[in-house]
C-alpha cells in the first residue's frame, strides 16, 4: 500500500508499512499477548518454550474438564434427587468451550496471519494511546480472572461438606482427611469456572480486540477518503482504490476466521445462561445456597458483557463499511454533476462500488448485529417464564 500523507499529522500517514525487521515487533495487545502466543497466534517467529508447555497443559485441560463435569453429574444423578434435566442440560453446556477450543486450534494460522498482517498495517496512533489500548485490555483481562476467583472462593467456603452436591467434586469418596477434601473441591470449582467461564470470556476479548482493529482501519480509511478525494484527483482516488481492494480481501479473511470461533462463543455463553434459569426454576429452593448465588452471579456479570462486546465491534465494522460506500457513491455522484468525464476516475470508483464488504456473521447463522443480544436475552427471558407456566 502506498502511504497517503494526511494533513491531520504532521509526518503521519494512513497506513505505515513497516520494514520486514519490524515485523517481529509485538503489537501491545498486553496480557491478550500470553493467550495469543499459548495458542502459537503471536506474531513471534520462535515461541518459546515455556509457551509450548503452557500449549500442551491448556490442551489436556480442555480434554479432561468435559469428562469430569460430565461423569460428575452422572455420578450426582445416580446418588441425589437432581433433575435429568439439570443433568443434560450441563453436559451440552459443557461440550460447547470444547468446541470453541477446537475452533481457534482450526483456525490458528488464519489468526496468525491475520495479526501479522496487522502488525503491517499500523493506525497511526501515539504512544499514549497505544499503552491506554493495552490497558484496557489488561483490566479486561484482569476482571475476567479475579470476578470467578474470588466467587469460586466464597462458594467454596460457603458449601455444606456432607451435602452430596459438595462431595460430587471428589466424585463422592470418602476423604477421612477434612483439609484435603477442601482443598480438592476448591481446586475443581476453579478448574470448572475457568472452563465455563472464564475461558469464553477470554476469546470474546480476543475477537473483540480483532474486531474492534479492524474497524479501526476501516474508520482512517473513511476519513481519508473524505479528506484527499472531495477533489476528485485521479491519484489520490487510484490510491484509495488500492487501499480500499487491501481492505475487502482483510475484511473477507477476519470474517472467515472469526466466523466459527464467534459461533461456538456464543452457543456456550447461551447454554450457560439457559441452564443456569434452568437450575433456579426447576429446583425449589426455601433458601438458595450461597454457592448458587455466587455463580449466578458470575454470570451474569461475564457472560452477557463478553456478548455485547464482540456484537458491538462486529457492529462498528458494518457501520464503517456502510459509510465508505456511502462516501465513494458520493464522489461518483459528484464527478457526474460537475461534468467530469474522467474515465479512468469513474472506473476506479464503480470499481469500489462493486466490491461489497462482507457482514460479519457467525457462520452464517446469525450476523453480529445489535439485534443479536436482543433476540438472546430475550428468548431467555421467555423461556424463563415458559418454564414457571409449566411448573405452575
Amino acid at each position: 500500500m502506498r502511504n497517503i500523507p494526511s494533513d491531520r499529522y504532521r509526518n503521519g500517514t494512513l497506513f505505515v508499512k513497516r520494514h520486514q525487521t519490524e515485523q517481529k515487533s509485538t503489537r501491545s495487545y498486553g496480557m491478550l499477548s500470553i493467550v495469543l502466543l499459548i495458542y502459537g497466534i503471536g506474531n513471534s517467529q520462535d515461541v518459546s518454550t515455556i509457551y509450548k508447555t503452557l500449549y500442551k497443559f491448556h490442551a489436556l485441560f480442555m480434554h479432561l474438564m468435559p469428562v469430569y463435569i460430565t461423569s460428575r453429574y452422572i455420578l450426582l444423578w445416580f446418588h441425589s434427587p437432581i433433575e435429568l434435566e439439570l443433568v443434560f442440560g450441563c453436559i451440552v453446556s459443557c461440550v460447547f468451550p470444547f468446541a470453541l477450543h477446537y475452533s481457534l486450534i482450526s483456525k490458528r494460522h488464519d489468526l496468525k496471519w491475520l495479526i501479522k498482517h496487522y502488525c503491517k498495517l499500523d493506525v497511526f496512533q501515539r504512544k499514549t494511546s497505544k499503552s491506554c489500548k493495552a490497558m484496557k485490555i489488561n483490566v479486561a483481562i484482569a476482571t475476567i480472572l479475579i470476578v470467578p476467583m474470588v466467587l469460586s472462593i466464597v462458594s467454596t467456603l460457603s458449601m455444606v461438606p456432607d451435602m452430596p452436591y459438595s462431595r460430587s467434586y471428589t466424585y463422592l469418596i470418602d476423604i477421612r482427611d477434612e483439609t484435603l477434601e477442601v482443598s480438592l473441591r476448591f481446586v475443581a470449582v476453579h478448574m470448572i469456572c475457568a472452563y465455563l467461564y472464564t475461558f469464553p470470556c477470554i476469546i470474546a476479548v480476543m475477537c473483540s480486540v480483532i474486531y474492534h482493529e479492524f474497524s479501526q482501519f476501516l474508520h482512517r480509511f473513511h476519513e481519508s477518503l473524505e479528506r484527499h478525494c472531495s477533489s476528485l484527483s485521479r491519484n489520490k482516488i487510484l490510491q484509495h482504490m488500492k487501499m480500499h481492494t487491501a481492505l475487502f480481501k482483510l475484511a473477507h479473511h477476519v470474517q472467515d476466521t472469526l466466523s466459527s470461533p464467534c459461533f461456538f462463543l456464543l452457543c456456550t455463553q447461551l447454554t450457560v445462561m439457559f441452564y443456569t434459569i434452568a437450575v433456579f426454576v426447576l429446583r425449589n429452593y426455601q433458601t438458595i445456597p450461597v454457592a448458587l448465588i455466587c455463580r449466578a452471579l458470575m454470570i451474569l456479570l461475564m457472560t452477557p458483557a463478553s456478548v455485547i462486546a464482540v456484537v458491538l465491534y462486529a457492529t462498528r465494522i458494518n457501520a464503517c463499511c456502510e459509510k465508505i460506500e456511502t462516501e465513494i457513491k458520493l464522489l461518483n455522484d459528484k464527478l457526474i454533476v460537475h461534468g467530469l468525464c474522467d474515465e479512468d476516475t469513474l472506473c476506479y470508483l464503480n470499481s469500489m462500488n462493486e466490491k461489497q464488504f462482507p457482514v460479519m456473521s457467525a457462520c452464517g447463522v446469525t450476523e453480529l448485529k445489535p439485534n443479536v443480544t436482543l433476540r438472546m436475552f430475550g428468548s431467555l427471558f421467555s423461556y424463563s417464564l415458559l418454564i414457571l407456566n409449566l411448573k405452575n
